[in-house]
């Protein structure tokens, strides 16, 4: 739905809450130092995103907090304002981090919900053909030593970061990610599907990564009409995937395009009683 936007001086910050019902305005320049510019950012925070259990505000208010200072930064440095917005459900994922980081032993952190805020993006391991995903869980020590026999990878057995039968070594593991490109430079003279034949063979599990081409021309894709076509007002036809669930009695279909900006705004007001709004207002 789109926000109220009132006139803003030129170089004032302005901070909305998630879901954009109210408005922040701080000018720094008002501010006497860095402590009474905080204590005033708090307290502004506090006012606009109390809302939500007293941890989540919190969360929301820090975030904010880190938002807005790295903004004034920005305007310190080029001259340029920014709009800053603090997302509810991005809060909570943040506290998802805290509480299993709170939960972890801190002498010895590692582990997906604790490293993949720097961790690069995963996109599979490369072979020769494409990408693929493993992970080693039911072999024995004999399944392991022909695995690593079969991909010329003997240095591994003498790696204390493939102990256990190389079970920290993928997925998930501890070290997963450090020895990624040791795996890589096994799997670059083999195909996709030969490694993926080669993995269950020892009791592991390993399916193909896809990316979206990929995915969207898989046949599996086209023998269930997953993806539709659908024409847009100004964007001509372009496809997106069809209702998921299928019913007997009930045919699934799509009603309308995305919406124009602005296009719902006086049918969705009016759903919640609010008056109507005119000229910019509006938009």
């Amino acid at each position: 739905m789109p926000i109220r936007r009132p006139r803003v001086p030129p170089r004032t910050l302005t901070a909305p809450d998630g879901g954009g019902s109210r408005q922040l305005f701080l000018a720094p320049e008002q501010c006497r130092n860095v402590v009474d510019f905080l204590v005033q950012l708090i307290d502004l925070a506090r006012q606009s995103l109390n809302v939500g259990s007293r941890s989540l505000v919190d969360v929301k208010i820090e975030l904010a907090a880190q938002a807005i200072l790295a903004a004034l930064f920005h305007r310190l440095r080029s001259g340029e304002g920014q709009r800053v917005a603090v997302s509810e459900f991005g809060s909570l994922l943040h506290m998802r981090g805290i509480m299993w980081h709170s939960m972890s032993d801190p002498d010895d952190w590692y582990g997906f919900h604790l490293d993949h805020y720097t961790n690069p993006p995963d996109c599979g391991y490369q072979t020769k053909n494409g990408a693929l995903y493993f992970i080693l869980r039911r072999g024995s020590s004999e399944d392991w030593d022909r695995l690593v026999m079969e991909l010329g990878m003997e240095e591994a057995l003498a790696d204390p970061r493939f102990n256990d039968y190389g079970r920290a070594a993928t997925s998930i593991g501890r070290y997963a990610t450090e020895v990624k490109p040791i795996w890589e430079k096994a799997f670059a003279s083999r195909t996709r599907e030969e490694i993926i034949d080669l993995v269950k063979s020892m009791g592991g599990d390993a399916v193909p990564m896809m990316d979206y081409p990929s995915l969207v021309s898989h046949p599996q894709v086209e023998a269930l009409g997953i993806i539709t076509q659908v024409d847009h007002p100004t964007a001509g036809y372009f496809k997106m995937v069809r209702p998921v669930a299928r019913f007997s009695e009930t045919k699934d279909s799509i009603r309308m395009p995305p919406p124009l900006l602005g296009q719902h705004t006086e049918e969705v007001l009016g759903a919640a009683g609010v008056t109507r709004l005119t000229g910019t207002d509006s938009q």
